[in-house]
């Protein structure tokens, strides 16, 4: 059981390490492309498909609360790891 926790260790760091170089301007459909695929391995790829769950809810349960705030949280992480120059 250890082992596959070692694998599961590699394998996020990895998908960290092969990020796409920044956006230079040039062949914007293939830099979205990896950085999409690049996005999916770290499960953050829904967040620029998806819009911030909305609710009609009042108030607001606590559940809905959560799935909001992991949302945004997803997309603060997201926003940034684009942002970010390796």
């Amino acid at each position: 059981m250890a082992s596959s926790h070692i694998v599961n260790d590699k394998t996020a760091s990895n998908s960290k390490d092969e990020r796409p170089e920044k956006f230079k301007g040039l062949d914007f459909k293939r830099w979205q492309q990896k950085t999409i695929f690049w996005l999916t391995t770290m499960n953050l790829a829904n967040v620029i498909r998806e819009e911030v769950p909305k609710t009609d809810e009042n108030p607001i349960t606590k559940e809905t609360m959560m799935t909001i705030e992991a949302w945004k949280n997803s997309d603060f992480l997201c926003r940034n790891y684009i942002r970010t120059e390796t």
